[in-house]
């Protein structure tokens, strides 16, 4: 079975990167999806994971509060604390990552494969 997610949001903090050993790239950050019913507003956190060349872009573009379209595969994450609390994440592999805004902040996309090369696309918008 396969599943798939579809968010945009914002980075809630700037990505991090490292290196495996064998030279992977691998860049983590979270991002907050605001979402409002009535005069409530909610907010849901999600852990995501870029990986090679798509790690490099996202650690090269991304900044905290940068709104950013992601596409990937959820995992739920759950743990307990030391003090015996339970917690749970959604975590999400990431397989499409871009960088949304103005036309001035660019769009920026990393295809799917460590070997692809980057693109680098203009906003269609015809003025």
């Amino acid at each position: 079975m396969f599943h798939e997610i579809t968010i945009i949001g914002n980075a809630g903090r700037d990505p991090e990167m490292r290196y495996l050993p064998d030279g992977t790239a691998v860049t983590n950050f979270s991002v907050a999806v605001n979402t409002k019913s009535g005069k409530t507003q909610e907010t849901t956190w999600y852990k995501c994971t870029a990986w090679g060349k798509r790690a490099e872009m996202v650690n090269m573009y991304l900044t905290k509060g940068r709104q950013v379209f992601i596409k990937g595969q959820p995992k739920l994450e759950q743990w307990t604390s030391r003090e015996g609390k339970p917690y749970a994440q959604i975590a999400i592999n990431i397989s499409e990552f871009r960088l949304l805004g103005s036309r001035d902040d660019g769009f920026v996309s990393a295809p799917d494969g460590d070997n692809a090369p980057l693109e680098t696309e203009e906003d269609d918008i015809p003025f």
